[in-house]
């Protein structure tokens, strides 16, 4: 659930592994989103999804450093050459990243279903098999929420959402499910 670049990169390593992928979105696309800023070490991850080209093509600009200003804490990272491409981070809209990617996930076999939102999970002796959509029923052996802050099987799932203290990893939350709660078969 989610074809945003989490969702979609995730779809399309399913489907690029040999998986019946369905790809379920609640927004049509392009949706207006800030820009994204990319540290270079994506770049292997672009290639293994097979956008590599394409991204870099799209990418506005090619930074050779990323500076962070976050509740008073500023830090600034060189990235090693800047006259190598491959060391220079991409900065590209939200709304080509996720074009980008959600053809190749089309490419590679994906069902994608946009618009379509997520209802609500499936369940059968207490594990998640799939998920109830406003296009019907989709049955699954792995369910994958991506909806990113939404955060939408947790919340049905009742999981409380317990926040890193600071230093650790800012703004990072960590789903925390009771002994009683069954997480096998879905991420």
């Amino acid at each position: 659930m989610g074809a945003g670049p989490a969702g979609s990169a995730a779809a399309i390593q399913a489907a690029q592994s040999g998986l019946l992928t369905v790809l379920v979105e609640g927004s049509a696309f392009p949706r207006c989103r800030p820009g994204e800023t990319l540290h270079p070490g994506i770049g292997s991850v672009l290639k293994q999804l097979g956008v590599a080209t394409e991204v870099n093509t799209a990418s506005e600009l090619r930074h050779s450093e990323i500076k962070i200003d976050w509740a008073g804490n500023r830090s600034r990272t060189r990235f090693d050459d800047p006259s190598d491409l491959s060391q220079l981070g991409y900065q590209i809209s939200r709304s080509k990243l996720d074009t980008i990617l959600l053809n190749r996930a089309q490419r590679a076999g994906v069902d994608v279903r946009q618009p379509c939102r997520a209802l609500a999970p499936i369940l059968s002796e207490g594990r998640i098999c799939g998920v109830e959509t406003t296009l019907g029923p989709i049955r699954a052996a792995f369910t994958i929420d991506a909806s990113g802050g939404v955060g939408w099987l947790r919340k049905k799932q009742s999981l409380a959402l317990y926040r890193v203290p600071r230093g650790c990893s800012q703004g990072t939350g960590i789903v925390k499910a009771d002994a009683r709660t069954s997480l096998r078969g879905h991420y």
